[in-house]
């Protein structure tokens, strides 16, 4: 069972607590895998899904390096964007090792 998010007009949110976790691994190389990825601004070619402009990623991109966060349901293609939160957090933490690495090389 997939938790769904709790939604109100002020805020979404998604059930997160450690207690109800298992088998937790750390996301590994984050950064490269992340800028694998190509943001794109678009246009829905089936106007039914949408009409404005819209922004995101391709399935098939995430599916390569983070196939757990894409699902098929009939025969299109999903990204799960909220699990991507995740893998920023990540990459941001590997930047900003590096930051700190290219710092202290200097500062010597």
């Amino acid at each position: 069972m997939v938790p769904q998010p709790v939604r109100s007009p002020e805020r979404e949110t998604a059930i997160s607590d450690e207690r109800l976790k298992k088998n937790m691994a750390p996301i590994d190389d984050a950064l490269t895998r992340l800028l694998s990825l190509r943001g794109f601004s678009f246009e829905w070619i089936d106007p039914t899904l949408g009409q404005k402009r819209e922004m995101g990623v391709l399935a098939q991109d995430v599916e390569k390096v983070f196939p757990d966060l894409v699902q098929i349901l009939t025969d299109r293609k999903f990204v799960n964007y909220q699990g991507l939160i995740p893998v920023l957090i990540e990459a941001l933490r590997e930047l900003r090792g590096q930051v700190v690495e290219l710092r202290d090389r200097v500062l010597a």
